[in-house]
Formats: structure tokens, sequence, C-alpha cells
């Protein structure tokens, strides 16, 4: 069920702008902290970004969900070192 307005033109560019704010937040509250500066502040991730970002929703999506499966990563990597660290003994 689709949102209404939620697709306009307004909202769809101030989600690419909130994009860098959202990726600080979420990585003040996890601790991980991105290796590429530019996926934190949203520059040069991909081809046709400058133009995308901001025309339509699909490629903030596909951004905003790669740098999670990212976090989901770095969360998989934290969580084996504390197994190893307490449970193999």
């Amino acid at each position: 069920m689709p949102i209404p307005g939620f697709q306009t033109h307004p909202i769809i560019y101030l989600g690419g702008f909130v994009i860098p704010i959202v990726n600080g937040f979420a990585d003040s509250l996890t601790g991980f902290k991105q290796s590429d500066v530019d996926v934190n502040e949203s520059m040069n991730v991909y081809p046709g970004q400058p133009h995308c970002k901001h025309d339509q929703g699909h490629s903030i999506w596909h951004e905003v969900s790669a740098n999670g499966l990212l976090d989901l990563v770095y969360m998989c990597d934290y969580m084996n070192m504390l197994v190893k660290k307490y449970f193999n003994k």
C-alpha cells in the first residue's frame, strides 16, 4: 500500500539529502565506522549518482541497503570476536 505523497520529487530529494545524516547517526549508535568516507558522505558511490539520487527513490534504496548490509557484516564480525573471546576458552 503506497504512502500518499511519499514518492514525490521533494520527498525523494529530501531522502537523498539526509543519507549522510542517517549514516552518521547509525555509525554513532553501532560504533562501526565505515572505511570509505565517500559512502558515509553519500558521494561518488555509484555512476550516475548526481542525477539518480535526487530523481527517483530506487537508487537511494540500493545505496542505503548496501550500507546496511556492510553494517551487518561488521556486526557478524564483532559477534564472531565475542564468541571466540568468551566461549572458546
